[in-house]
């Protein structure tokens, strides 16, 4: 199957740098021209995607580009029990208000490069155990801002808990990973205590709560330092859908990468999303998330991270056709990087349209 798209992407942007002071505003139109191409067998799924955005500032000419993006996976049945799995990706990303993963305001460009690779075995009809290993690389157009190099390695076990505990499963997880950035290491052993819940058809439930020890090399003022953290990791997630309506609550509370920085940073995050079919035709969806990045001054390197990151967003989606769609959405950003200059606040309006079809299905 082979599925060409086009997006079309006008918006508003009264922060274009996502700085505290001085705020710029703009009109961005972003063109997006990509095409998706699937092959499946009983034992076989392949997956590929490639385009790029094309922006273009209506006054900040200098900040146009032509960004490219790609990322693919593949997955194969073995046996019966046993499969593999692969993919990898690439982003170019050139706009300045982007932010990482964790919530982290990064103010540049990027280029960020990630692969993936596992196998899942059942080992019985009630148990699974899985092996995964992640790579992830982000380098930037400020030189202020540090590439990070990320590896990891998941072992996971799932057992079915249905005889005892009906619509349960649990199972534990242990992760290793490693992050590497021009003046720090940082390796990371964590465990965790995982488990499911299906009380009802409509719901679901999923939370694991488990602990870290984390150890660090980092340079300062021309010396070396190491030192050793503990803390405790956890997550709960809350979730349901029925043909109208849909929500998620989630909490987590980790270590994760602090891209552009020096280091990592525990992470507190609170997600909400709620969403609901109006018509056949339209959909409308609210979300909003909350994160705290911490990070004392020679935890885990010399530096001191202390943001807070909220955002919220309202949209309305209407589908026109089985080809084409419109979107019209509305997010507001506010950052806190506890500096003298305050906090950097962004409202975004975009209207969107897409258009794609999908041929040889």
């Amino acid at each position: 199957m082979l599925v060409p798209s086009i997006t079309l992407k006008e918006e508003h942007n009264d922060n274009i740098f996502l700085t505290a002071q001085n705020a710029t505003s703009d009109f961005i139109t972003t063109i997006v021209p990509g095409v998706r191409g699937r092959a499946r067998t009983e034992r076989f799924d392949g997956d590929l995607t490639v385009g790029f955005n094309y922006l273009d500032y209506l006054r900040h000419n200098l900040l146009d580009g032509l960004d490219f993006f790609g990322r693919n996976s593949l997955a194969y049945r073995v046996t019966p029990r046993l499969s593999v799995s692969a993919g990898g990706g690439y982003v170019r990303n050139s706009r300045p208000d982007q932010l990482s993963a964790t919530g982290i305001a990064l103010n540049a460009g990027s280029d960020r490069y990630n692969a993936q690779g596992g196998a899942n075995l059942a080992v019985d009809e009630l148990t699974n155990t899985s092996l995964t290993y992640g790579y992830d690389r982000q380098k930037f157009d400020n030189a202020l801002q540090l590439p990070t190099t990320t590896h990891s390695v998941t072992l996971a076990l799932d057992h079915d808990l249905d005889k005892v505990l009906p619509r349960t499963r649990s199972g534990v997880t242990f992760l290793y990973s490693n992050d590497d950035v021009v003046s720090s290491q940082v390796d990371n052993y964590a465990a965790s205590l995982v488990m499911s819940y299906t009380p009802r058809e409509l719901w679901k439930m999923s939370g694991s709560v488990g602990g870290r020890f984390t150890h660090s090399t980092f340079e300062s003022s021309g010396h070396t330092f190491r030192t050793d953290d503990t803390g405790l990791i956890g997550s709960l997630s809350l979730g349901y859908a029925d043909d109208r309506n849909d929500g998620t609550l989630s909490f987590t509370r980790d270590l994760a990468t602090a891209s552009g920085g020096s280091s990592v940073t525990e992470r507190t995050s609170l997600n909400l999303s709620l969403g609901r079919r109006l018509t056949e035709e339209l959909r409308g969806e609210v979300a909003s998330s909350f994160a705290y990045n911490r990070t004392r001054q020679n935890q885990f390197s010399a530096v001191e991270i202390n943001e807070k990151t909220l955002t919220a967003r309202g949209s309305l989606r209407y589908t026109m056709t089985r080809y084409l769609d419109a979107e019209a959405l509305y997010q507001y950003t506010h950052v806190d990087s506890g500096g003298e200059g305050g906090a950097a606040v962004q409202n975004l309006v975009m209207l969107r349209v897409n258009l794609s079809y999908e041929m040889g299905r």
